[in-house]
């Protein structure tokens, strides 16, 4: 009697990934057919659920739900569907869709995450930013796991979980780089903008950061120019950036960037990050962001 939703559908994988049907060897039509005591009643069920997840098209297989047949005659005059308006019937499409169809897409985005394939993009478990980022990870991670044919399976699997675990902090780095590659421009951007004279800090950190790229250069052997721009401001600081834009006397921003500091010149040298540390950073940057956000809007 009772709709038992972990006994319905299964998500079938082959090969170790989330496979499209016409992968699998055993498949019908991209349905789900509804039987009632063996015998087909409803084909494509999911049809009466009006979506445009992607997951439906990988889903395939039959639910038998006996208790549609009793002493009430809920089946069209064809006897190949049931009355739509039926009310058990309805019971059985609201099951289906708010507790089984969402359980098997999480679970499908997250089998599909873990298989290094891209997941569901509507589905909010995480954030678009991060799922993105977690999408760049495993294309540039895809070079190194095609293996020769002289590598052996223990080696490959060592590799594979090198690379595995590196996602989440990747990942993290990926779109908190991006961040923040993003708001130091703005600010350099801005400062150009308002023709805002430079700061000492500002002219300070040029000074130091040109002669140890000239160093590097010519320790490398180097004669290419590296930067786009080479003034003052692409060598300053996000700390020595913000002394440039807050008044005196407000220099709440600059505090949150010389927090923000250590942090940022870890995840900028490749490092991973301890949980304290992502907290940290993420909060300060916030900050950062939304006061930044501000200040863009005020001054176009």
């Amino acid at each position: 009697g009772s709709v038992r939703p972990e006994r319905w559908l299964r998500i079938f994988r082959k090969g170790g990934s989330l496979a499209p049907d016409s992968w699998l060897k055993v498949r019908r039509n991209n349905h789900i057919d509804l039987f009632v005591n063996g015998r087909l009643r409803e084909k494509n069920i999911i049809s009466h659920i009006p979506s445009t997840r992607i997951v439906e098209s990988y889903l395939y297989g039959q639910i038998h739900y006996n208790d549609l047949d009793d002493d009430q005659d809920r089946f069209t005059s064809s006897r190949e569907g049931v009355v739509p308006d039926d009310p058990k019937f309805k019971q059985l499409l609201k099951t289906l869709d708010e507790d089984i169809m969402s359980k098997i897409i999480n679970e499908w985005d997250i089998f599909r995450c873990e298989n290094r394939d891209d997941g569901d993009p509507e589905n909010d478990r995480i954030s678009k930013k991060r799922r993105k980022s977690q999408e760049l990870y495993n294309e540039i991670t895809g070079d190194y796991t095609q293996f020769g044919k002289g590598t052996t399976n223990a080696q490959k699997d060592k590799v594979l979980l090198w690379i595995n675990s590196l996602k989440d902090d990747a990942s993290f780095n990926y779109e908190s780089y991006g961040e923040c590659f993003v708001a130091e421009n703005l600010m350099r951007t801005y400062i150009e903008d308002q023709k805002l004279e430079l700061c000492r800090r500002v002219k300070e950190d040029a000074e130091k950061w040109k002669k140890a790229e000239q160093n590097n250069l010519r320790a490398g052997h180097l004669n290419i120019p590296i930067r786009s721009n080479s003034s003052d401001l692409s060598y300053a600081s996000m700390d020595a950036l913000t002394l440039n834009i807050e008044k005196p006397g407000d220099l709440s921003l600059n505090q949150d960037a010389k927090e923000f500091k250590p942090i940022r010149d870890a995840l900028a040298h490749t490092s991973r990050l301890t949980e304290e540390a992502k907290i940290k950073l993420t909060s300060v940057f916030n900050n950062i962001k939304f006061r930044l956000i501000k200040l863009l809007q005020e001054k176009p």
